[in-house]
Formats: C-alpha cells, structure tokens, sequence
C-alpha cells in the first residue's frame, strides 16, 4: 500500500525513452497525449501473473490501443515477440527498463492511470490470483478514463 501512496500524483519526465516493438526510440512524452491505463510489468514478473491480468484486460473488452499502454522490460525482443504471440496481443508493447517509480522495485507488475501531463494516479499493485479485485480495478479505471473524455 505504502509504493501506491508514495507514487500517486508523481509525474514521468517527458524525455524518458521507450522503445517500440521495431526498436525505434520515442520519448514518454511524446507517446501520451491523453490519459490512458499503464500495465507495467517485466521478463522477471511472475509470468502466469502478467498472463492473467493481460486476460483481463481483454476480456474486459473496453482496453484497446487508444486508451491503454503497455510498458514492459525486456532484455532481449525475441521474448517480447514470443510473449505477444503466445498472449495474442494486438495491444502495443513499449520497453522501458525504469520509469523512477516505487513499485518498479517491487518485481510484481501493476497498473495505473496517467494523464497528458504525465501525472499518475490510482495505482494497483493486484495480489497474485486475486482477479476479482483485478477486474474491479479494471471496471472502475475505464470509468475514470471516460471521464477525461
């Protein structure tokens, strides 16, 4: 609880790099225009777990390419392409090996919302197997983002 409290209203700086799927560079800031959902996980996340809550998100059928953005971390592409084939993602993929916040220490994937001006909000780290919550989380995230609308 103490890593969502520390990291609610933190702002991302606009010049963090990700790399896209091809390898091509981009900056955070560049790449948010408007608030979206953030899963974050990583190669070294329990893997069934980052499955899980990417199941999910589709079958919560409101995620999709404008509204929700992954940032993962992975030392070598060939395991993000094997990742995405095997979960059927059409949902892109951007690595970014640390954003600066709190709960990357952790080694658990987690959500959070984040605006156009890169100020994160309602962060969820979901307990292993408890998908209820995950779906609640879920259920109220796409409230907020309609919100912005």
């Amino acid at each position: 609880m103490q890593f969502q409290l520390y990291t609610e209203g933190t702002e991302l700086k606009p010049q963090i790099e990700v790399a896209n799927e091809k390898g091509d560079t981009l900056t955070i800031g560049d790449l948010i225009s408007k608030p979206v959902l953030v899963l974050r996980y990583s190669e070294l996340n329990c893997q069934s777990c980052v499955d899980d809550l990417l199941t999910q998100i589709k079958e919560a059928g409101s995620f999709n390419t404008t509204n929700t953005l992954l940032l993962a971390y992975y030392r070598e592409p060939a395991y993000l392409y094997q990742f995405k084939r095997m979960n059927q993602l059409e949902l892109p993929v951007y690595s970014l090996q640390k954003t600066g916040l709190p709960p990357d220490t952790l080694n658990l994937p987690y959500f959070f919302l984040i605006n156009n001006k890169l100020q994160i909000s309602n962060v969820f780290i979901p307990e292993e197997g408890d998908m209820a919550s995950v779906k609640e989380y879920l259920h109220f995230a796409i409230d907020k983002l309609n919100t912005y609308q």
